[in-house]
């Protein structure tokens, strides 16, 4: 899957905005860069975009059995955000099992119509996520609750069209 697929504009000096259009046979692109990797057979893909704080500045992709992951971080890897393809439609259903298992307290909030799910996760970062129709879910992890309100914003601002 050719990187140039996506696009990152400056919006302002303190933000950029990120553009994936919708591509055709979307599994099997990915497939390609990883065969080894299990992934439905039809999948039909969505554009989407999203805009982040400007510092969020390495784009990275994640691949396991059934997943798809559009990364972002900072400099560090203090703060990042991440947009999900969950194709097993799992995610959910396991950062509750886990926050239930190790005691770790999630807070549930509808904000502007979305469901967003805050916990703490296994390396003590502050996350919040929110899932979507078919299997896409975005996410923000941050060690400092000050990141908190303005990676908020941005997982809220994330539009399927």
């Amino acid at each position: 899957m050719a990187r140039n697929i996506f696009r990152i504009d400056s919006i302002d000096c303190i933000h950029n905005g990120f553009h994936k259009p919708a591509i055709e046979n979307f599994t099997a692109q990915i497939k390609m860069c990883y065969p080894n990797y299990k992934y439905p057979e039809e999948y039909i893909d969505h554009e989407m975009g999203i805009i982040f704080p400007s510092y969020l500045i390495k784009l990275t992709y994640g691949f396991t059995d059934n997943q798809f992951t559009i990364r972002f971080d900072d400099e560090r890897g203090d703060r990042t955000i991440c947009i999900y393809y969950d194709f097993a439609n799992k995610m959910k259903t396991t950062l509750l099992n886990y926050s239930k298992n190790d005691g770790q307290k999630v807070k549930k909030e509808k904000i502007n119509g979305k469901e967003i799910i805050f916990s703490k996760n296994w390396e003590g970062r502050y996350t919040a996520s929110i899932f979507l129709d078919n299997g896409i879910s975005v996410a923000y992890y941050t060690k400092d609750t000050k990141y908190s309100t303005e990676l908020q914003e941005s997982i809220l601002g994330f539009s399927i069209m």
